[in-house]
């Protein structure tokens, strides 16, 4: 989930174990069922937004809430950073890179491509396989010494 969809995300959204809710980018409508996991976070991030009608403490208040969610995402990014540093990482983490992560995962435990797509919200399949084309290449080059070994084992 992008992180504009999960700051806006309301308390209303979630009925019968679901969340309901619309991407802010597409328009898209998705539904998302409560994992254990996920219901693990909503329960710490719970009494930091009693009295708010968002599931987390992104956005306090309905005044200048574009604002707030940009603020948000920008400490969340700054803390993000910083964790890479502290890790020694050389690719530097975001709120956007879990999307990146997700998608990769699912690619690699060959998730079909319209899932990963709705999933994402992508509009289309092609966007999602941009998306996924712009990703590690790890495992492609895994096979190309894969291959290049299995050639040189003949000759």
């Amino acid at each position: 989930m992008s992180y504009v969809d999960m700051a806006y995300l309301k308390k209303t959204d979630i009925r019968n174990g679901v969340i309901h809710y619309r991407r802010r980018k597409t328009g898209q409508y998705l539904e998302i069922s409560l994992t254990r996991e996920l219901k693990s976070i909503l329960s710490f991030f719970s009494p930091f937004v009693k009295g708010s009608p968002y599931l987390f403490p992104v956005i306090r208040s309905k005044e200048k809430e574009r604002v707030q969610y940009e603020n948000g995402l920008r400490l969340q990014n700054h803390y993000l950073k910083k964790l890479t540093h502290t890790l020694g990482l050389s690719a530097p983490l975001s709120t956007h890179v879990a999307r990146h992560t997700w998608a990769t995962i699912a690619k690699k435990e060959y998730i079909p491509l319209a899932v990963i797509s709705e999933a994402l919200g992508h509009n289309s399949q092609k966007t999602t396989q941009i998306y996924l084309a712009s990703l590690d290449n790890r495992i492609l080059d895994e096979a190309n010494l894969k291959i290049a070994r299995a050639i040189k084992k003949v000759g």
